[in-house]
């Protein structure tokens, strides 16, 4: 749907690159390059080629993107900048307006993040906003209150402090205005010469090995003060020296030294500071007039309610928690918080049941769950209760519509996670609130489930968790006499995945009216698909069709399989795995043996919509 609140006119061209007395003596090598050009594209990525120089990048991967947090979208901004295009106005999509729309509380994102304003900041500096924007000087003032007293930074207040979001705050400030004579940067930068080692690199923790990521958010931050990075030495050798050093013979950059498979993020960025360059990558700069005689401005015509939790600014969405489990969570086209229901089934597949009462049409049932006794269905949008019924309540572009099952009051549950990708054993935070229908409260002794894992949220609404194999989660919350959160993605260590592409074109009722190397191949763990895309072909609603898969494990350790599927909902809901639901699919694969899976498509029968459906179903490994 294409929704445009921002209207960004584009004379310049995107920029790229530091001034022209700034010296770097360093490359991003060819090999470099290739490596990041075969690697499953994604921001990072994308920014990473921009910075070596590369043209006509793919950003395929932003069809159909909607961002679940600030830093989703400001990242799409980023990388669409990078690509030469304009942000505010790409592929139907304005990644500038949905990023503002995470307004909340004079910052951008979660209030309990430092992390989503340094990145809010870069991109819509990337984006050609100035830096008196009130957008980016509430996100620069939020950031500065919560600078610790040696002059470091935290991915969030009160979390234990990193070099690595120590840099990316200095170059979100310089970005705002800041320079590297202000007191601010002058003492972060003391702070960060600590974690330079005797090799020369840098650690996100003090004391810990020199790694990969370090030295490129060292090298970036110091480009972006116009600093020479060689400058900072430690035993005659410099971050440069230590990165280079640590690069495979494809090019590639691993976490440490030793590992004998490089990491495509950390490749990525390693090719940001090798470039001699910082994030922003590249930048849009805007003046002068339009072919149309139209002044250059930005208009923001909407600004987002502060306990909307970022939703507002987003298209219609639907979630309907069941006593027991999450039954829709989508999109849809709607005029009313009732239609969206009505809509929802054919998406989603559920049934449901509207009953004719005194004060209007009432849900009583979906699935099997119907009103009885004290229990009901009950609606909020934007988390509030609304004091109408919802057949009555006119839906406004960018509402979010919740339904649950339960006891009135039914009051609603919020989860936000202080990151959505760690390694391994690295600690995440994870936040509970809790809405009593004025503002966001903690919630104690909340269950927090990431997979097979259990967490309890302490007096504070937070729980720390850790994993120590690589994995996949969606994370969500629950309590007794409250509305479940919703779903947050996690991924543990870099992620040992392999893809297949997903297709499917589904007709009428009544017509006439990952492949190869997503394994390791450093001899541990690993593992192939034999193929690249599933074609089901023409479907209609209510037909299966059934394709089989091979995967390999390639690898001299037994492995642990589970899956993933995105795309369009007619996957997300309708794919089965050996006969189960993809969610609750699993397997185990000895070393190298290989496994037959039957992959399923079933349409729903009411499912609505025609044409061609993409989606991609990922399969995650890990040591058993």
């Amino acid at each position: 749907m294409k929704k445009l609140f921002v209207s960004l006119l584009i004379v310049a061209t995107v920029t790229l690159g530091l001034p022209s007395n700034f010296k770097l003596e360093a490359a991003v090598g060819q090999a470099t390059i290739d490596y990041l050009l075969r690697a499953r594209q994604s921001s990072w990525i994308t920014q990473g080629l921009a910075a070596a120089g590369q043209q006509n990048l793919n950003l395929d991967y932003l069809n159909g993107f909607e961002a679940q947090h600030a830093n989703d979208a400001a990242k799409a901004v980023l990388a669409v900048v990078a690509a030469g295009h304009n942000p505010a106005d790409y592929n139907g999509q304005n990644f500038v307006q949905t990023l503002l729309g995470f307004q909340n509380n004079n910052q951008l994102g979660a209030a309990n993040l430092i992390n989503d304003d340094k990145w809010g900041i870069m991109a819509l500096r990337a984006a050609g906003l100035p830096a008196d924007h009130a957008a980016i000087v509430n996100s620069k003032n939020y950031i500065l209150q919560n600078q610790n007293q040696d002059g470091s930074w935290s991915y969030q207040p009160g979390s234990v402090s990193s070099s690595n979001n120590t840099a990316a705050a200095i170059m979100a400030l310089a970005e705002a205005g800041l320079t590297r004579n202000d007191q601010v940067i002058v003492n972060a930068l003391n702070y960060l010469r600590d974690f330079q080692n005797e090799d020369g690199g840098f650690s996100d923790n003090a004391g810990a090995v020199s790694d990969s990521a370090s030295d490129a958010w060292m090298i970036a931050a110091l480009n972006k003060l116009e600093i020479d990075p060689a400058s900072w030495q430690r035993n005659n050798r410099n971050a440069i020296q230590h990165l280079i050093s640590l690069m495979l013979n494809d090019g590639s950059f691993p976490y440490v030294a030793g590992e004998e498979q490089g990491n495509a993020v950390f490749t990525a960025q390693a090719a940001v500071a090798l470039a001699g360059k910082s994030w922003p990558v590249a930048r849009i700069v805007i003046g002068g007039n339009d072919d149309n005689g139209n002044n250059n401005e930005l208009i923001d015509n909407d600004v987002a309610n502060p306990n909307d939790g970022g939703l507002v600014n987003r298209p219609k969405h639907l979630r309907i928690e069941g006593a027991n489990q999450t039954i829709c969570d989508v999109e849809v086209e709607a005029a009313t918080a009732l239609q969206a229901v009505e809509r929802g089934a054919g998406l989603c597949g559920y049934q449901y049941h509207i009953t004719q009462s005194d004060f209007g049409p009432y849900l009583d049932r979906v699935n099997n769950e119907a009103s009885e006794g004290a229990n009901g269905w009950m609606y909020r949008v934007n988390w509030v209760s609304p004091q109408v019924g919802a057949a009555d309540y006119d839906l406004r572009p960018g509402d979010y519509v919740l339904w649950a099952f339960g006891q009135f009051p039914l009051l609603p549950l919020r989860l936000s996670l202080s990151d959505d990708v760690v390694g391994l054993n690295e600690e995440v935070t994870a936040v509970v609130e809790y809405f009593d229908e004025q503002q966001w409260l903690p919630v104690v002794e909340a269950r927090v489930q990431a997979g097979a894992n259990v967490y309890t949220t302490n007096q504070n609404g937070r729980a720390i968790l850790s994993f120590p194999e690589r994995a996949a989660f969606d994370v969500y919350a629950s309590k007794a006499g409250l509305i479940r959160s919703q779903k947050q993605p996690l991924t543990i260590g870099s992620g040992l995945t392999d893809a297949l592409d997903l297709r499917v074109n589904i007709e009428n009722a009544n017509p006439g009216g990952g492949g190869n190397g997503g394994g390791n191949n450093g001899g541990r763990l690993a593992f192939e698909i034999a193929m690249d895309n599933l074609d089901f072909g023409t479907l209609r609603p209510s037909a299966t069709a059934s394709r089989a898969v091979r995967v390999s494990n390639t690898g001299d350790v037994d492995i642990y399989l589970e899956a993933t599927v995105t795309g369009d909902t007619v996957f997300t809901q309708g794919l089965a795995l050996d006969a189960r639901i993809w969610e609750e699919y699993s397997a185990n694969l000895p070393s190298q043996a290989g496994s037959e899976v039957s992959v399923s498509l079933t349409v729903p029968a009411n499912y609505q919509s025609v044409g061609p459906k993409q989606g991609q179903l990922v399969f995650w490994a890990i040591a058993r």
